[in-house]
């Protein structure tokens, strides 16, 4: 049994996966999608800066270009603290004739980051709690991931495991390899091994629930329950609650909470033309995953066969109606069909959706952002830094300005 720890710039994933007689079969998954390396980053550069300021009155996180020498500085530091136990912070000139030149250590470092470390050990832990595992049980720990290399990464899981995490593949190489792997795989290419994959995360919609006499909306309903094997495809059936309802809204959201809007929105869509008949008139919703993380969903009228389908992309949350429009047309139609739905809901923007939406946004600002030049470079990653931090200090009121800039900013850079 194998725990594959794997912790990029901005996200975070576990597995726990069963390797036998050549099959390689997903047990358990969890993580956090907006925890990462970028998060170590931030913290050291609020450090900095707040010692820069106490020093000298001048706060670097400011100034835009000076922040992003700030960052540059900061990532080789915390590179090097990765194999020495003091990183020098240096950038010349960084503020008039001021230098930057400042000493961190490892461990106030590794005192910084130990909370987001320990928030990782967390979905570890709930990783092996939904496999039904106890730690004594796994056998290997591989690290995956620039930031994994991080030493307090290592003794953490080391004092949870009671085993050493294997070091030998390179934790960046080892992704591009993985990757090459399920590519062949997908193609139809022979590999060495079989992966049976799972879903991390449950997908399913909202509906009206009646409970006692009375109407409860906004209840999530789970169709692909979280730790299914991959691909998979399941249906469930819904009634319309109006008489002569001629439309229905299909929402589709990703998560485990009880009501739909506490998860994270995916996309949306309107079935219309129903038939002129009573409440009660069945709709047969089918979701279907496959091993790309495309979720295909479709939704039929029982009585008269009526459906309508669409595809969504359920790794950055973007529906995709026609796979060969430009991509700044889809996000064109979500952000009209965001807005509708604002409207009908009396012009509030659920949290879901502005996480939704955000995360949709920075997946895009990095298709684009070694494409542009250095001054929208620059104002692409403040946004972004911005943005993050307003995701984690839970301020959905900037977050929704971010995104209107974002979006805004995307519009012209985009092909």
């Amino acid at each position: 049994t194998v725990l594959v720890y794997d912790l990029g710039g901005g996200t975070f994933d576990v597995s726990l996966v069963v390797v036998e007689n050549g099959v390689v079969e997903v047990k358990a998954s969890h993580g956090d999608t907006h925890l990462g390396g970028d998060d170590f980053d931030n913290l050291i550069m609020e450090h900095v800066a707040g010692r820069f300021q106490e020093q000298y009155g001048v706060n670097l996180m400011d100034d835009k270009a000076t922040r992003n020498r700030l960052w540059s500085a900061v990532e080789t530091g915390k590179c090097q603290l990765s194999n020495a136990p003091y990183a020098q912070i240096r950038e010349e000139f960084i503020h008039g004739d001021r230098h930057l030149d400042m000493e961190i250590s490892r461990l106030g470092y590794e005192d910084m980051i130990r909370p987001l470390v320990q928030k990782t050990m967390d979905s570890v832990h709930q990783c092996l709690k939904d496999g039904d595992m106890l730690p004594g049980a796994v056998g290997r720990v591989i690290l995956v991931g620039g930031a994994s290399r991080t030493p307090l990464v290592a003794e953490m899981i080391q004092d949870a495991f009671r085993i050493e995490p294997r070091h030998e593949i390179n934790p960046d190489l080892i992704v591009a390899m993985g990757a090459a792997i399920q590519a062949g795989a997908v193609s139809g290419k022979k590999t060495r091994s079989i992966l049976v994959d799972i879903t991390p995360y449950t997908f399913g919609t909202s509906a009206v629930s009646v409970h006692e006499g009375n109407l409860q909306p906004d209840v999530f309903v789970p169709i692909i329950r979280r730790n299914t094997p991959l691909p998979v495809e399941n249906s469930d059936v819904f009634a319309t609650v109006i008489e002569a309802q001629k439309a229905v809204d299909i929402r589709i959201y990703q998560g485990e909470a009880p009501l739909a809007e506490e998860n994270i929105f995916i996309g949306n869509f309107l079935v219309e033309g129903l038939g002129d008949v009573p409440a009660g008139n069945q709709i047969v919703l089918n979701l279907s995953l496959d091993l790309n993380g495309i979720l295909q969903v479709t939704a039929v009228e029982k009585r008269t066969g009526l459906s309508k389908s669409v595809r969504m992309e359920t790794d950055s949350g973007k529906m995709t109606l026609d796979l060969d429009q430009a991509r700044k047309n889809l996000e064109a139609f979500i952000d009209k069909g965001a807005a509708h739905n604002n409207q009908k809901g009396g012009g509030v923007t659920t949290k879901p959706d502005l996480l939704s939406r955000a995360k949709r946004l920075r997946k895009r600002v990095l298709d684009i952002v070694d494409c542009v030049d250095k001054t929208d470079r620059e104002e692409l990653r403040t946004l972004v830094d911005k943005s993050k931090k307003a995701v984690t200090a839970g301020d959905d009121a900037t977050l929704a300005e971010l995104n209107e800039s974002l979006s805004d900013m995307l519009f012209y850079l985009e092909d």
